[in-house]
């Protein structure tokens, strides 16, 4: 029922429980290390972030998270494979 009334379900449903739930505490918001970094400041405008770049790398280097969201090869196929040699060095 909860897929089809919302949008990106999927996306929502584990974050809305554990927000409204004892944990929510527990939960890393502004101010705490960020375990994602998501760019919605340059996004498309339209509800999507920041497609990350090879003109990023530098950014993402240095970046404290965990994960980085979001990647496309057909936008740029380097970054993702500067990010997949990052990870094995």
């Amino acid at each position: 029922m909860y897929s089809k009334m919302t949008f990106s379900a999927d996306e929502f449903v584990v974050q809305t429980l554990v927000y409204n739930s004892e944990f929510a505490e527990s939960i890393y918001s502004n101010g705490s290390p960020m375990l994602w970094d998501i760019d919605w400041d340059r996004g498309d405008g339209k509800g999507s972030p920041h497609i990350f770049s090879i003109e990023d790398a530098d950014y993402l280097s240095r970046s404290k998270c965990l994960y980085a969201r979001k990647f496309d090869i057909r936008v740029d196929e380097k970054i993702v494979e500067y990010v997949e040699y990052m990870r094995r060095t």
